[in-house]
């Protein structure tokens, strides 16, 4: 859990209330809990929020496991709230850690509530299908990506394809280079830029090698348009494989990163609410 004094992954209050019901927020690459203050603002004025802040575990360079990461988060997570309902929502890379707490939380005969997963598929989806269909899919993938460069590149954005570019750098950057320019940064005393700290080698392994196990979870799912056609036109964008619940899905017309921005995130925030307000009576 600590190495000395560290703690590594803690709850941060976003949003306290005088009612029963919590939401815990587990942010995507870079681990910032704040990546939820928005939404937060926007909820019903007596649901509390909580966001999960991981951004010192993804400061480290280490190799790591969605069950390890999800294991801290389940510490922090019954530091705030000793026993349930828990109701959680993910984001990105946190959908699929949220999933895994709601799993251990379930197997340990804890009630979870609300589960929303906000623009995530199910990482093993591919292993399901056939070498022709995972073809298929990927060329569906580049096609989608391709075509969303060339219309931003037609907006005269040009800033933004660049940064999509060295992001991609930055994903497949190796542990040594981003301790070179760890070590660089802090020599000119200024943190790590936020492009290295949001595409992380080790992040994207650990989604690639993560297999949800089977539950019987309810899952609200929240995602761009866009993202049916990387998962062959599946709704459920591959959880039916694992969640046999119910699964309410819910698409947007936002990319991945205005979804979380004002005015954008007030449709999500309402969703959230009305869900967690239901799980109240």
């Amino acid at each position: 859990m600590h190495d000395g004094q560290v703690k590594y992954v803690e709850a941060v209050t976003l949003r306290e209330a005088s009612g029963q019901t919590s939401l815990f927020c587990i942010p995507g690459a870079g681990g910032d809990g704040t990546t939820f203050r928005e939404m937060a603002s926007l909820m019903a004025e007596d649901q509390s929020v909580y966001g999960i802040n991981m951004q010192k575990f993804f400061d480290t360079d280490r190799k790591f496991r969605v069950e390890q990461l999800a294991e801290l988060c389940l510490s922090a997570m019954r530091e705030t709230q000793a026993c349930g309902p828990y109701h959680m929502c993910g984001y990105s890379f946190g959908a699929i850690i949220a999933y895994e707490v709601a799993v251990r939380l379930r197997r340990n005969g804890e009630d979870v509530g609300v589960l929303a997963l906000i623009d995530t598929g199910n990482p093993a989806f591919r292993t399901q299908l056939s070498s022709a269909e995972t073809t298929q899919l990927q060329r569906t993938y580049v096609a989608n990506r391709l075509s969303k460069y060339f219309r931003v590149l037609a907006k005269g954005n040009i800033r933004k394809v660049t940064t999509g570019l060295l992001s991609l750098f930055a994903s497949r950057a190796g542990t040594r280079t981003r301790r070179l320019i760890r070590r660089v940064f802090l020599i000119m005393n200024r943190p790590m830029p936020d492009l290295f700290r949001y595409n992380d080698r080790a992040l994207f392994q650990a989604w690639l090698e993560y297999d949800p196990p089977p539950s019987k979870l309810s899952l609200l799912l929240i995602y761009g348009e866009h993202r049916r056609a990387e998962y062959g036109g599946d709704r459920t964008l591959g959880w039916r494989l694992c969640a046999s619940g119910e699964v309410e899905v819910v698409s947007v017309s936002e990319e991945h990163f205005e979804m979380m921005i004002f005015p954008h995130v007030r449709s999500i925030a309402a969703k959230l609410s009305e869900c967690l307000n239901g799980q109240a009576k």
